[in-house]
């Protein structure tokens, strides 16, 4: 067989070099499968061929709304062997960005996982079709949604937590009628697919050609509607390749597939596994937590950085309940790792009194942390968001392997990496080969290679604004090269604060330095055009609720917490605290505790984590102007 040019082929071609191989492992209801790559093409040949029956024409746009589970990788796959393009949907979208994304794409066939995600499908086309059919919506050319059928995996939900009217378990037949003719099982959409012959496919296949769209990914971003990102087979085969070879991927390698497949980053590690023989292990939930890595045991983990955050928490906490001495070994072993691994950054390796000290840290400590997440885990790869420097040192310290790296939906996920045994902290390491940097006069990371995009569908405008004459992509990000050639970020160009007194200020610099500290989750700082800066706040639960139970402090709700008068002052010694490592104007004069938790439902976060900076803005105007009135 020719070396593979699309996705299909590359599925083609691992079914014949390994049938009996294990491409996926699923945990579901604490119980763990297993699918072979031939069980996994079988499956995917039989769901394209009930999409040819179903009228799916090569080019067609399909959509998939679901969490990380085998039925998403089982669907892309059959959208691709049908010649289709992938659209996938985030769970957490909004109802107008589903609406929007569904009429945008075209849309005529979905994958939906469960009658929740229908239900929202369902209320998105409704909404989309209103608008559709008159005013001023109509007007401006608004397009309505023509959603034919929609496969859903399963007839019955339960949810860990209750939707927004208070439900955790939903009955397909609560969405629909019985007799309701868009919706089909799986197992409907094989029987379509018997008379498909297997020619069809094949034939699909073979004429699909290097630069067909693949997929439609619509960016989540942190402002403004979202945009389509049109990435070909072309772009998504070379981030393979180049991510095989920049990690160094074994024959004995298991991936844990913990984030969202939305999110691009995550379609190209599914993709990778497939393409190059390594399994992949879907946790439990979909999101993971240390119970999840100790079961499943990876040796590599792609994560966000709040994951990381939520599983370095997990592992100091499971020592921490067995004790205050406990407690006394872990924080000196942490200081021991921490002083041995700068030594190790800079390739040397401690000796005498830190050696003895370093290697008793990791015997009492270090290895117990490796063993709770299964023993295998050789590397951890951050991307998604910034990840804060303390964090990384603090798994360089207990002996992880973490590697930054950095990209866009529009550099078809990544873009550069930090290699094994070669990372430099605070850098997202150097490009992938074949891609190129450049840093604008502005200080803008401008990036050009065989990983960029397409463009953006139905956006002209914006396409053009994306590229310069040079083909070069502008990433919107600022950053500067170390002097090796390894990237630094070091903000968003578009979130840069001028200060009344004309001072530019990174704010995610300055977040980061508070969110340093263990008592804050997140921080969102404010002050453009103002005469200073002040900020908005999330507490870290875990750590506060700590906190509140050493000095006897009672509470009822997280809420309470937040605003109690103890809480309020160890926050403000904190902000206090790191204020003095920030220059002047750079420094918080004011702030304000929220009352919850920031969620990706509620609108705060992205798909990948991230601050909505503009929709927490516009949600605490309010509180946000009253920083700059007397009284506050």
């Amino acid at each position: 067989m020719s070396p593979p040019t699309t996705l299909p082929d590359l599925l083609e071609a691992a079914a014949i070099r390994r049938p009996a191989s294990t491409a996926l492992r699923t945990l579901r209801g604490g119980v763990e499968t297993r699918e072979t790559i031939a069980g996994l093409r079988r499956m995917a040949r039989d769901w394209a061929r009930g999409l040819v029956a179903l009228g799916v024409r090569p080019g067609a746009r399909v959509a998939i709304i679901a969490e990380t589970r085998m039925e998403w990788l089982v669907a892309d796959a059959a959208i691709l062997l049908a010649g289709a393009v992938s659209v996938p949907i985030d769970t957490f979208a909004t109802r107008a960005d589903i609406a929007f994304m569904l009429a945008d794409s075209e849309v005529e066939v979905a994958f939906a996982a469960g009658p929740f995600e229908l239900e929202r499908l369902l209320a998105g086309c409704k909404d989309r079709n209103a608008q559709a059919e008159g005013g001023e919506d109509a007007a401006n050319g608004k397009r309505g949604v023509c959603l034919d059928k929609i496969v859903v995996f399963q007839s019955e939900q339960v949810r860990e937590r209750p939707d927004r009217k208070g439900r955790r378990r939903l009955l397909l037949g609560e969405v629909v009628s019985d007799d309701d003719e868009r919706t089909l099982s799986p197992s409907a959409l094989e029987a379509l697919g018997h008379n498909v012959a297997d020619a069809e496919l094949e034939s699909r296949r073979t004429a699909l050609p290097a630069d067909a769209i693949a997929t439609l990914v619509y960016t989540a971003g942190t402002t403004g509607r979202p945009k389509g990102t049109l990435l070909s087979h072309r772009a998504l085969l070379y981030q393979i390749e180049a991510l095989d070879e920049a990690l160094g991927l074994r024959g004995d390698d298991c991936i844990l597939l913990g984030l969202p497949l939305a999110y691009a980053f995550a379609r190209v590690v599914a993709w990778v596994g497939v393409g190059r023989g390594v399994e992949l292990a879907l946790p439990q939930r979909g999101l993971f937590g240390a119970q999840d890595l100790g079961r499943l045991q990876p040796t590599i983990v792609p994560a966000v950085p709040r994951q990381l955050e939520a599983l370095a928490h997990d592992l100091e906490r499971s020592l921490h309940h067995h004790g205050k001495l406990r407690r006394r070994v872990l924080d000196w072993a942490v200081s021991v790792g921490m002083e041995a691994s700068q030594l190790r950054l800079q390739g040397e390796r401690p000796t005498g009194l830190l050696g003895v000290r370093d290697v008793l840290a990791d015997r009492l400590v270090h290895r117990r942390m490796h063993e709770a997440l299964g023993g295998r885990v050789r590397m951890l790869i951050s991307g998604g968001a910034p990840l804060s420097r303390d964090l990384a040192e603090w798994y360089h310290a207990v002996g992880f392997e973490l590697l930054e790296g950095y990209g866009l939906t529009e550099t078809s996920a990544c873009a550069t990496l930090n290699r094994p045994g070669e990372a430099r902290l605070g850098t997202v390491g150097k490009p992938l080969r074949g891609v190129e940097l450049h840093i604008a006069e502005d200080g803008e990371v401008l990036v050009r290679g065989p990983n960029l995009m397409t463009g953006y569908h139905h956006n002209a405008s914006a396409t053009r604004a994306a590229f310069d004459a040079d083909g070069w992509l502008h990433t919107g990000d600022i950053g500067e090269l170390d002097g090796h050639g390894s990237l630094r970020i070091t903000d968003r160009k578009k979130d840069i604060i001028l200060t009344a007194s004309g001072k530019a200020v990174a704010p995610q610099n300055v977040e980061g330095h508070l969110e340093a500290s263990e008592f804050i989750d997140a921080a969102l700082v404010y002050g453009d055009g103002k005469p200073y800066l002040t900020a908005l706040l999330v507490l870290d639960e875990g750590e506060v609720k700590r906190f509140c139970a050493e000095r006897d402090i009672a509470y009822t709700s997280f809420a309470e917490i937040s605003q109690h008068p103890a809480v309020y002052r160890l926050i403000e010694r904190v902000v206090e605290e790191r204020n003095r490592s920030l220059a002047s104007y750079e420094t918080i004069k004011k702030f304000a505790i929220l009352d919850r938790q920031l969620s990706v439902e509620d609108g705060d976060l992205t798909p990948t984590l991230k601050l909505r900076r503009q929709a927490l803005l516009r949600k605490h105007r309010r509180l946000l102007s009253s920083f700059y009135e007397e009284g506050f």
